[in-house]
Formats: structure tokens, C-alpha cells, sequence
């Protein structure tokens, strides 16, 4: 028994990550509702909270509002993304009730619990996320000003350094319009494609 001891405990360890994971217990909890989940990855919700657990470290963080002026809550009906240790998600602003609320986008890094991306987002309607933090997403502005002749559509990317715009429809200006909810990585995962009235457009995400 003795020269078996080692091998017992070498069959231990090796069967740790494996049960790491299928860790974030908490997720499946009663009262808990998954919003979205990875090999890596799970997010959740309890209650009006919106938690984010890495299943190799079975740590349970809370999404950040970020710098958000007011800001209500995780918009935990709206687009989540995953990615490696990573999380994509936007916060509404508390808003006049006259006027169209707004949110940001925020970019989470799970392992490090650190904000790498808070930026203003419009309406954050699809988001397209990568292994390191670079991101994508499609977002309407103003939604009801359509019927004055105002507001439209918008794709933008982050690649570490700027938010840039992709392209842009804007309600009685002409142009394509473009589908919200169409925005997906390419299989080579350098590049995002959009669906809009022209057809398929793409641009480059590092």
C-alpha cells in the first residue's frame, strides 16, 4: 500500500482540472438563471445581480457597472459574450423618461477582475468577442427618433488602442441598412461579418 500512495496521489491531481472544470456550482443554484456559458466560462444572474465565474479559478465576480453616470444594472436580457477569461456585456444609464435610454460596453477580465473596455455603446444590440479582449458589436441610437426622422444604426470595433467606426445607417439618410442581430466572427477569427440591405460586409478584428 505504501508504493501505491504516490500513485494514488499523482491520479489526484490530474483529475483536478478536470472537475475545475465543471466548477461555478453557484450557477446552478437555485435562484440562479444562466445567461451565458463557454468551456471557460459561465455568467449568471441572482436576482437583479449579474455574476461572472472563470470554471479554472471557481470565483464568483459580480459584473461592474463601470463609469456609468446613474447606471441602473448589467442589461442581463441584452447580448453577452464570452470569451477565454474574458466577458462582453453592456449597462443602461438610468435615463429622462422623454428621452431613448443609453448604455456602454463593457469589456471584463474575469481572472484579473479589472474593466479593460467601458465605452459609451448606444443601444448595444450583438456583440462579437475575442480571447484577447478585442471586440466587436452592432448598436442602435436614438430607436425612437425613427419616427421623427432621426436615429440609426451603427457597427463599431476595439482593438486595444481606439474605438473605431465600421459603417453606419442612419433612419431617412439612405444608405444600407443593417441587421442587428447579424454580427458574427469568421471562421479564420480575424475578421467580423455583418449582414445589412446590400448584403454581406466584414472588417478586420485582431
Amino acid at each position: 500500500m505504501i508504493r501505491l500512495a504516490p500513485l494514488i496521489i499523482l491520479l489526484l491531481l490530474l483529475a483536478a482540472p478536470a472537475e475545475a472544470a465543471q466548477s461555478c456550482a453557484a450557477s446552478k443554484r437555485e435562484g440562479s438563471k444562466v445567461l451565458e456559458r463557454s468551456s471557460e466560462a459561465v455568467v449568471f444572474a441572482r436576482g437583479r445581480k449579474v455574476y461572472g465565474c472563470l470554471r479554472s479559478r471557481d470565483v464568483n465576480r459580480r459584473l461592474p457597472l463601470g463609469e456609468v453616470e446613474n447606471a441602473l444594472r448589467v442589461e442581463a436580457e441584452e447580448p453577452i459574450a464570452l470569451a477565454g477569461r474574458y466577458v462582453a456585456y453592456s449597462v443602461i444609464d438610468d435615463w429622462d423618461p422623454y428621452e431613448d435610454p443609453t448604455s456602454h460596453l463593457i469589456v471584463f477580465d474575469l481572472a484579473r477582475a479589472e474593466i479593460v473596455l467601458d465605452t459609451p455603446g448606444d443601444n448595444v444590440a450583438d456583440i462579437a468577442l475575442k480571447r484577447n479582449a478585442s471586440v466587436a458589436w452592432i448598436a442602435s441610437w436614438c430607436v425612437d427618433c425613427r419616427y421623427m426622422g432621426g436615429g440609426g444604426t451603427r457597427v463599431r470595433r476595439w482593438e486595444g488602442r481606439r474605438v473605431e467606426l465600421l459603417d453606419s445607417y442612419s433612419y431617412g439618410g439612405g444608405g444600407a441598412t443593417i441587421d442587428l442581430k447579424s454580427l458574427e466572427l469568421a471562421g479564420d477569427r480575424r475578421s467580423v461579418t455583418w449582414q445589412t440591405g446590400a448584403g454581406e460586409r466584414s472588417a478586420r478584428l485582431r
